[in-house]
C-alpha cells in the first residue's frame, strides 16, 4: 500500500466520531480499510467499535472481530485486549463473567487471558489489607501485563509499604463524590482527596462519570484547573484521586459577600475596586473554559460554586464530572490544540478503556437556573462551546446583581430557561452598568448562534470594559461617551472646569440684575395695560361718535398689534408655568378680544390677530383643565379662521388653515397643520366633555388634513404619527359606541404610519406611546368582533415591542381584560360563544400578567387600583399573585 493512502493514525478518534454523529456509512467505510492499520491501531479501533455496539444494543462477540480480521490473532497482546474488552463491557452491564468461560472459548490465548484476568480478579477481591491502597500516576495508559507484575498479582501478594495518601479530615461533598483533607506520606503536603460517594459506588454510570472526571481534569493542564496528581483504588476497589487542596471561597460566597455589603454607608471606592476583582477573576475564568474548549471539551456545568477562588489570586474552575467532547470544526482544530479524545471509563484498574457518556436524549442534567435553553432541553447533540458561554453568561449575571438570572421550583425554571424568559440585570439592580447588562444578555441569547462565538470572544468584552472602553453590544448614550472624554482629558476638563466657574459666578451677577429688570418691565407692563385699557375705551367712544368704519379698523389694528407684541406674545412666549397672575391678565385680554370682536373685528388683520389669541388661549387653558373655556376659545378661533379664508382667499392669514390653499403653496405644510391640530385640539375638549358626535366631527376633519400632510410629505414622520394617533383616537371612539368594525379597519389603517414614523425614529417616545395605543385599543376591538386569535395576536405583539419588558407584558394584560367588556352583552354574538370568549380572555389576560411580574412588574398599588383588571379580580389566582406582590 502506498504510505500516502494509509489510514491517519488517529483512526480510533475518528471511528468514534462517526458513532456520535450515528453515520453509518462513515463507521463502514472506516472498518472497510481498517485492514491497512498496524494491528496495535486495529485494536483501538475495533474497542472503539465494540463499546459503541454494545451500547446500542448490538453486542459484537470477540470472535466475530477475529472472524473478520483473521491478522490480529497473531500478536496475543492485542488479541487479549480484545477479548478483555469483551469481558469489561459485559461487567458494566451487571453480568457476572467467569474466568472459565473465557478459557474456554479462548484456549489459544490462556496463558496472557488468564494472568490479565487473575489480575483483575485481584485488584477486584478483598485480599488487600484494610490500609493498603493502590497508586495509578495520572496520565500512565500503559498496560499492567508484564510476567513480574502478573505474577505478583496471580500470587495475591499487597502492595509492600504504607498508603501514599491518608484521610485527615471531611472537607465537602457534592451530588457524586466527597473530598477529604488528606496527607501525601511521600511529599509531606496536604492534598484534596476525592472519592465517590458510597450510594453511588455500585452504580455503573456513576462509577464511569467520576472515572471520566479525574480523567479530564487530569487530562487539562491548565493555571485555571485543579492539577491532579494520581488514581488511587482502595482495598474494595472504589476510585479516589488526589489533587490539590484549594484553600479559599467560592465564586458564589465572594459574589454574595460583595452584594451583602452594599448599603447606605459603603464606601464607593472600596465597592468599585471589590466589583473589578470580581470581574478580574471572571475574565480569567472564560480564559480557562476558553482552553477546555481547545481542546474538545465542554464542561456543562458551570456555575459559581464551581470556580474557587484562592488567596492569592487562583482562578479555578472545579467539577468536570458533567463535560463531555464535542466535534470540533476544520477551523478549531487547525489551531495547533490537540483534541482530547473521548474521556474513557476503565475498570478498577489497568486494562481496556471505553468511551463514556451516559446521558440519554431529553434528560436535563446541570444546575437549570444556569444551563443553555438546549441543555435543558436535553439535546445533547446540539452542545457544543455555546452552551458553557451560556452558563458563563449566567455567571456574570449573578456576578452583577447578586441573584440568578431563574429562581423558583425546578419545573418552572426549566420551562423559562427553555423560553429565554429572565429580567435584566438592571431591573434587578439600577446601578448594573448598561455595558454589562448587554453583556448578558447576549451571552445568554435564546438561539446560540446569536451568542457571542468563543469564551475568548466575552472576555475580551468584559475586559473592554474594565479598561473604559465601550463594548461592542451596547451603544452608549452621549452622556457617557462625554464622561469617558473628560476622565481621559482631565487637564483639559479642569482647565474649562476654571473657566466655567467664573463664567457662573458673572453669570449669577448678571442674573440678579436681569431680574431687577424684569420687575421693572413687569410695572411698566401694568402701566402699559391700564394706559392701553384707557386708550383703548376713549378711542371706541371715538369712534362711535363720528361712526367712521374706516377709521375704526385702523385703530383697533393698531392696539391689538400694540397688545400682542408687548404682551401676548412675550407673557405667553416666556411662561414656562403660568401664575395665578397670568391667568388672571388672561382673561382680561381675552375680554378685551371679545370687545374688540364684537365693535371693530372687520379687518383682516384684527380678526387673524384675535384667532390667533384664542387658539393660544384655548391651548392655555385646557392644559389648565378650564375645559370649557378652551372649548370656546377653540370654536371662535376655529369660525374666524374659516370666515377669514373666505373673505379674503388670497390673503397670507387664510392660508394657514384652509384646505383648498394647499395646492397654491405646496411648500407650506404648516399651514394645513395647524389647522389639524386646532380640529385636534377641539376633539380633546368635546371628548372630555362627553359631547361625542362632536367630537368625532372633529377627528374627523382633522383626520382629512392628517392623510393630505402624510400623502404630499412621506418622508416626515411627525404627520405619520399624528394620523396614526387620530386614527387611534377615532377608533376608541367608534369602539366604545361598539361600532367594532369600522374601529378596527381605522386601527389597521394605521398601522403603516406608525411603522414609517417609527422607521424614521425608533427611540421617539411619542412615536412609541401612538403605537402602544394601537395595540391597546386593536386587542378589545377584536373581542368585540369575536376575533380571539387576533385579539391574542395584537396583545402579543404589544408584549413583544421589546422598549420595556416588564410594561408591556402588563399592557398587553390590561387589553386582553379590556376585551371582556366589549363580548359581554355584545347581541351580535351568541350568549354561549360571549361566555366562552369572555372565559378564554380572562385565563390569557391572567397569563400576561404572570409574565409581566416574572419580567420585573411589581408595582401592587398600581394594579389594585387599575380598572382596566376588573374583569380579574373575581378569579382565585389573581388575589394570590395580587397578595404575593404585596407582601414583598
Amino acid at each position: 500500500m502506498n504510505p500516502s493512502q494509509a489510514p491517519p493514525a488517529n483512526s480510533a478518534q475518528q471511528l468514534w466520531q462517526q458513532w456520535q454523529a450515528s453515520n453509518a456509512l462513515g463507521v463502514q467505510e472506516l472498518l472497510a480499510h481498517a485492514e491497512e492499520l498496524t494491528l496495535a491501531q486495529l485494536v483501538e479501533v475495533l474497542r472503539v467499535d465494540q463499546h459503541e455496539r454494545w451500547e446500542r444494543g448490538d453486542p459484537q462477540s470477540a470472535e466475530a472481530y477475529f472472524a473478520r480480521y483473521p491478522a490480529l490473532q497473531s500478536d496475543k497482546e492485542c488479541a487479549v485486549d480484545l477479548v478483555y474488552s469483551e469481558f469489561l463491557l459485559r461487567e458494566e452491564r451487571g453480568e457476572s463473567p467467569q474466568v472459565e468461560e473465557y478459557l474456554r472459548r479462548f484456549p489459544q490465548f490462556a496463558v496472557p487471558l488468564g494472568r490479565q484476568l487473575e489480575l483483575r480478579g485481584g485488584l477486584a477481591g478483598s485480599v488487600f489489607p484494610a490500609s493498603a491502597i493502590t497508586v495509578t500516576q495520572a496520565g500512565d495508559s500503559s498496560r499492567v501485563a508484564d510476567d513480574q507484575t502478573a505474577g505478583a498479582a496471580a500470587g495475591n501478594q499487597p502492595s509492600a509499604g504504607p498508603p501514599r495518601y491518608r484521610a485527615v479530615r471531611f472537607h465537602a461533598k457534592g451530588g457524586l463524590g466527597e473530598v477529604h483533607v488528606a496527607e501525601d506520606t511521600e511529599l509531606c503536603r496536604s492534598v484534596a482527596l476525592k472519592r465517590i460517594q458510597p450510594s453511588h459506588a455500585d452504580d455503573p454510570p456513576s462509577r464511569a462519570r467520576f472515572l471520566r472526571e479525574a480523567q479530564i481534569t487530569a487530562r487539562l493542564e491548565h493555571p485555571g484547573i485543579v492539577p491532579v496528581y494520581g488514581l488511587v483504588h482502595d482495598e474494595s476497589d472504589q476510585p479516589h484521586y488526589a489533587m490539590r487542596f484549594i484553600q479559599g471561597e467560592s465564586l458564589r460566597d465572594a459574589i454574595q459577600r460583595f452584594h451583602s455589603g452594599d448599603g447606605p454607608g459603603r464606601d464607593a471606592g472600596e465597592r468599585a475596586l471589590a466589583f473589578r476583582q470580581l470581574l478580574g477573576r471572571f475574565v480569567a475564568m472564560c480564559n480557562t473554559i476558553a482552553y477546555a474548549h481547545s481542546r474538545g471539551i465542554v464542561h456543562r456545568d458551570i456555575k459559581p460554586a464551581n470556580i474557587m477562588l484562592g488567596k492569592y489570586g487562583e482562578t479555578l474552575v472545579v467539577d468536570w464530572g458533567l463535560a463531555r467532547p464535542f466535534q470540533r470544526s476544520e477551523a478549531e482544530r487547525a489551531t495547533g490544540e490537540e483534541t482530547l479524545m473521548p474521556p474513557l471509563s476503565p475498570p478498577a484498574s489497568g486494562g481496556m478503556a471505553a468511551p463514556v457518556d451516559q446521558t440519554q436524549p431529553g434528560q436535563a442534567m446541570g444546575t437549570p437556573a444556569y444551563m443553555s435553553p438546549e441543555q435543558a432541553n436535553g439535546q445533547w447533540n446540539q452542545l457544543g462551546p455555546a452552551s458553557d458561554i451560556y452558563s458563563l453568561g449566567a455567571t456574570l449575571y449573578e456576578l452583577v446583581s447578586g441573584q440568578p438570572p431563574f429562581q423558583g421550583d425546578q419545573v418552572d425554571v426549566l420551562a423559562r430557561v427553555r423560553r429565554g424568559e429572565f429580567p435584566p440585570p438592571q431591573q434587578l439592580i439600577r446601578n448594573v452598568p448598561a455595558g454589562l447588562d448587554a453583556v448578558c444578555s447576549k451571552a445568554m441569547s435564546l438561539r446560540p448562534e446569536a451568542r457571542y462565538r468563543s469564551a475568548t470572544e466575552l472576555a475580551a468584552e468584559v475586559d473592554r470594559w474594565l479598561a473604559d472602553e465601550p463594548v461592542g453590544v451596547y451603544r452608549e448614550p452621549f452622556s457617557a461617551r462625554a464622561g469617558r472624554w473628560m476622565r481621559r482629558h482631565r487637564i483639559v476638563v479642569t482647565g474649562l472646569a476654571s473657566l466655567l466657574l467664573t463664567t457662573v459666578v458673572g453669570l449669577a451677577f448678571g442674573l440678579w440684575a436681569v431680574d431687577r429688570e424684569r420687575v421693572r418691565t413687569a410695572r411698566e407692563r401694568d402701566d402699559k395695560v391700564k394706559a392701553w385699557a384707557a386708550e383703548s375705551k376713549a378711542r371706541q367712544d371715538e369712534v362711535s361718535a363720528r361712526k367712521d368704519e374706516q377709521n375704526a379698523r385702523e385703530l383697533a389694528m393698531d392696539a391689538l398689534r400694540s397688545l400682542t407684541d408687548d404682551v401676548v406674545e412675550q407673557q405667553m412666549a416666556r411662561r414656562v408655568q403660568l401664575t395665578e397672575d397670568d391667568r388672571e391678565f388672561l382673561r382680561k385680554i381675552l375680554e378685551r378680544y371679545e370687545t374688540f370682536a364684537a365693535t371693530h373685528g372687520a379687518s383682516a388683520e384684527s380678526r387673524s390677530i384675535r384667532a390667533e389669541g384664542y387658539a393660544r388661549v384655548g391651548v392655555v387653558r385646557y392644559r389648565l383643565g378650564e375645559l370649557v373655556e378652551a372649548e370656546t376659545a377653540y370654536r371662535d378661533a376655529l369660525e374666524l379662521y374659516k370666515r377669514l379664508a373666505i373673505d379674503f382667499p388670497t390673503r397670507p392669514e387664510s392660508l394657514e388653515l384652509l384646505k383648498p390653499l394647499a395646492a397654491e403653496f405646496p411648500t407650506r405644510p404648516e399651514f394645513r397643520w395647524d389647522l389639524a391640530q386646532g380640529h385636534n385640539n377641539l376633539g380633546n375638549v368635546l371628548r372630555d366633555t362627553d359631547r361625542l358626535a362632536e367630537t368625532e366631527k372633529s377627528y374627523r376633519d382633522a383626520l382629512e388634513l392628517y392623510k393630505q400632510l402624510a400623502a404630499d410629505f412621506p418622508a416626515d414622520s411627525a404627520y405619520h404619527n399624528e394620523l396614526a394617533l387620530t386614527l387611534v383616537n377615532l377608533s376608541l371612539l367608534l369602539r366604545d359606541r361598539r361600532d367594532f368594525a369600522e374601529a378596527r379597519q381605522l386601527l389597521e389603517e394605521a398601522e403603516p404610519h406608525h411603522q414609517a414614523a417609527l422607521k424614521a425614529n425608533s427611540r421617539e417616545p411619542t412615536y412609541r406611546q401612538s403605537y402602544c395605543e394601537n395595540l391597546q385599543v386593536l386587542a378589545p376591538t377584536c373581542a368585540g368582533l369575536g376575533d380571539l386569535v387576533a385579539a391574542v395576536r395584537a396583545s402579543e405583539k404589544l408584549r413583544d415591542l421589546g422598549w420595556d419588558p416588564a410594561n408591556d407584558a402588563y399592557n398587553a394584560a390590561c387589553a386582553l381584560a379590556l376585551g371582556v367588556p366589549a363580548v359581554t352583552g355584545n347581541d351580535q354574538l351568541d350568549a354561549e360563544k360571549c361566555q366562552d370568549l369572555a372565559g378564554q380572555l380572562t385565563d390569557r389576560a391572567m397569563d400576561m400578567l404572570r409574565q409581566a411580574v416574572e419580567r420585573g412588574f411589581n408595582d401592587a398599588a398600581h394594579i389594585k387600583k387599575d380598572t382596566d383588571l376588573d374583569p380579574l379580580r373575581p378569579r382565585d389566582d389573581f388575589q394570590k399573585l395580587l397578595a404575593e406582590l404585596e407582601a414583598k
